[in-house]
């Protein structure tokens, strides 16, 4: 699953971002999630769907336009404000909108990139 569907989503990481202990590359700028992990949202049919940073350094498509496997891929900014958050202030639900929107704009720009190579 590339693209999640949009609607409302209930977190399961509610009080903490999720950590990669096993995986600890997996926990920094350039690993699949960031310096502060993913905070993970429920999604039917999938166990590991969420919010995270990573790939701040790849070669192609860094950072925020790095695509995932289904997540939501924002900047280490975002989740430092969402790690410092988390904690006083509980999450509950998390709205995905507009999202075939970047399903277009990540089929473009991987369809340009090939064309690249």
């Amino acid at each position: 699953m590339r693209h999640i569907p949009d609607r409302s989503y209930l977190f399961q990481d509610t009080s903490e971002t999720h950590m990669h202990p096993r995986n600890p590359k997996d926990d920094t700028e350039d690993g699949k999630y960031g310096t502060y992990g993913i905070v993970r949202f429920y999604v039917p049919g999938h166990e590991a769907i969420g919010v995270h940073s990573g790939r701040k350094y790849a070669m192609r498509s860094p950072g925020p336009i790095h695509p995932t496997e289904g997540c939501v891929r924002t900047t280490e900014e975002a989740m430092e404000a969402i790690h410092n958050l988390i904690h006083k202030d509980h999450l509950s639900t998390i709205t995905v909108i507009n999202n075939l929107l970047q399903k277009k704009y990540t089929q473009k720009v991987i369809k340009n990139e090939q064309a690249l190579v």
